[in-house]
Protein backbone atom coordinates (compact mmCIF):
# COMPACT_ATOMS: atom_id res chain seq x y z
CA UNK A 1 0.00 0.00 0.00
CA UNK A 2 1.10 3.48 -0.99
CA UNK A 3 0.51 6.67 0.98
CA UNK A 4 0.69 10.23 -1.06
CA UNK A 5 1.36 13.58 0.39
CA UNK A 6 -1.73 14.68 -1.47
CA UNK A 7 -4.05 12.50 0.38
CA UNK A 8 -4.03 9.17 -2.73
CA UNK A 9 -3.89 5.87 -1.29
CA UNK A 10 -2.86 3.19 -4.04
CA UNK A 11 -3.34 -0.22 -2.79
CA UNK A 12 -4.15 -3.82 -4.05
CA UNK A 13 -7.56 -5.77 -3.31
CA UNK A 14 -11.01 -4.05 -3.05
CA UNK A 15 -12.64 -1.79 -0.03
CA UNK A 16 -15.32 -3.33 1.70
CA UNK A 17 -17.92 -0.58 3.01
CA UNK A 18 -20.00 -2.61 5.58
CA UNK A 19 -24.04 -2.94 4.57
CA UNK A 20 -25.66 -5.45 6.43
CA UNK A 21 -29.38 -5.06 6.78
CA UNK A 22 -28.70 -5.94 10.24
CA UNK A 23 -27.09 -3.00 11.01
CA UNK A 24 -29.63 -0.55 9.74
CA UNK A 25 -32.65 0.94 10.89
CA UNK A 26 -35.01 3.92 9.59
CA UNK A 27 -34.81 1.77 5.98
CA UNK A 28 -37.27 4.00 3.68
CA UNK A 29 -37.58 3.26 -0.17
CA UNK A 30 -36.60 6.51 -2.72
CA UNK A 31 -38.16 8.22 -5.33
CA UNK A 32 -35.59 7.17 -7.85
CA UNK A 33 -36.62 9.06 -10.87
CA UNK A 34 -36.17 11.96 -8.65
CA UNK A 35 -32.33 11.24 -8.22
CA UNK A 36 -31.37 11.59 -11.95
CA UNK A 37 -31.34 15.80 -11.99
CA UNK A 38 -30.62 16.60 -8.71
CA UNK A 39 -27.23 17.29 -8.80
CA UNK A 40 -25.07 18.15 -11.48
CA UNK A 41 -21.75 16.30 -12.70
CA UNK A 42 -18.61 18.21 -14.07
CA UNK A 43 -15.08 17.83 -14.97
CA UNK A 44 -12.40 19.01 -12.55
CA UNK A 45 -9.42 18.88 -11.08
CA UNK A 46 -7.82 19.51 -7.86
CA UNK A 47 -5.99 22.70 -7.46
CA UNK A 48 -2.81 20.73 -5.61
CA UNK A 49 -3.39 18.23 -8.56
CA UNK A 50 -3.76 20.07 -11.89
CA UNK A 51 -3.41 17.74 -14.86
CA UNK A 52 -5.57 14.96 -13.10
CA UNK A 53 -8.95 15.30 -14.47
CA UNK A 54 -12.06 13.56 -12.02
CA UNK A 55 -15.93 13.57 -12.96
CA UNK A 56 -18.40 13.52 -10.01
CA UNK A 57 -20.26 15.79 -8.22
CA UNK A 58 -19.47 18.63 -5.81
CA UNK A 59 -20.01 17.45 -1.95
CA UNK A 60 -21.62 20.33 -1.50
CA UNK A 61 -24.31 20.16 -4.22
CA UNK A 62 -24.87 16.19 -3.30
CA UNK A 63 -25.14 17.03 0.02
CA UNK A 64 -27.77 20.15 -0.45
CA UNK A 65 -29.41 17.09 -2.81
CA UNK A 66 -29.96 14.43 -0.58
CA UNK A 67 -28.76 15.18 2.83
CA UNK A 68 -26.31 12.13 2.77
CA UNK A 69 -23.49 11.65 4.61
CA UNK A 70 -21.80 13.89 8.01
CA UNK A 71 -20.55 16.90 6.00
CA UNK A 72 -20.93 19.22 2.89
CA UNK A 73 -17.45 19.02 2.05
CA UNK A 74 -16.79 15.20 1.69
CA UNK A 75 -18.63 12.44 -0.22
CA UNK A 76 -19.25 8.70 1.02
CA UNK A 77 -18.48 6.20 -1.57
CA UNK A 78 -21.13 4.26 -0.19
CA UNK A 79 -23.80 7.42 -1.23
CA UNK A 80 -22.60 8.42 -4.60
CA UNK A 81 -22.55 4.14 -5.01
CA UNK A 82 -26.11 4.63 -3.96
CA UNK A 83 -27.30 7.49 -5.55
CA UNK A 84 -25.80 6.27 -9.12
CA UNK A 85 -27.43 2.77 -8.60
CA UNK A 86 -30.90 4.57 -8.17
CA UNK A 87 -30.64 6.56 -11.20
CA UNK A 88 -30.00 3.40 -13.10
CA UNK A 89 -32.61 1.49 -11.74
CA UNK A 90 -34.52 4.76 -12.84
CA UNK A 91 -33.18 4.97 -16.50
CA UNK A 92 -33.69 0.86 -16.27
CA UNK A 93 -37.83 1.43 -15.44
CA UNK A 94 -38.04 3.93 -18.11
CA UNK A 95 -36.01 2.00 -20.57
CA UNK A 96 -38.49 -0.99 -20.19
CA UNK A 97 -41.93 1.55 -20.40
CA UNK A 98 -41.00 2.88 -23.56
CA UNK A 99 -39.85 -0.63 -25.16
CA UNK A 100 -43.37 -1.43 -23.94
CA UNK A 101 -44.94 1.52 -25.47
CA UNK A 102 -43.07 1.10 -28.79
CA UNK A 103 -43.76 -3.02 -29.03
CA UNK A 104 -47.65 -1.96 -28.50
CA UNK A 105 -47.83 -0.03 -31.11
CA UNK A 106 -49.31 -1.82 -34.99
CA UNK A 107 -46.08 -2.03 -36.69
CA UNK A 108 -43.85 -2.38 -32.97
CA UNK A 109 -40.09 -2.12 -33.57
CA UNK A 110 -40.34 -0.80 -37.05
CA UNK A 111 -42.44 2.43 -35.44
CA UNK A 112 -39.59 3.07 -33.46
CA UNK A 113 -36.79 2.71 -36.57
CA UNK A 114 -39.11 5.34 -38.60
CA UNK A 115 -39.50 7.95 -35.29
CA UNK A 116 -35.36 7.76 -35.01
CA UNK A 117 -34.44 8.05 -38.38
CA UNK A 118 -37.64 11.04 -39.08
CA UNK A 119 -35.89 12.98 -35.51
CA UNK A 120 -31.75 12.26 -36.82
CA UNK A 121 -32.89 13.28 -40.62
CA UNK A 122 -35.17 16.32 -40.43
CA UNK A 123 -35.40 16.59 -36.72
CA UNK A 124 -39.04 15.52 -36.46
CA UNK A 125 -41.18 12.85 -34.11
Amino acid sequence: MELFNNGDVVFQGAVHQYSDVNAKTNIEAIDQRSVLERITITQWQYKDALGENHIGPMAQDFYAAFGLGNSDKSLSTIDTAGVALAAIQALAAENRTLRDQVQSQPFGSAFLVVCLYNHIFFNKT
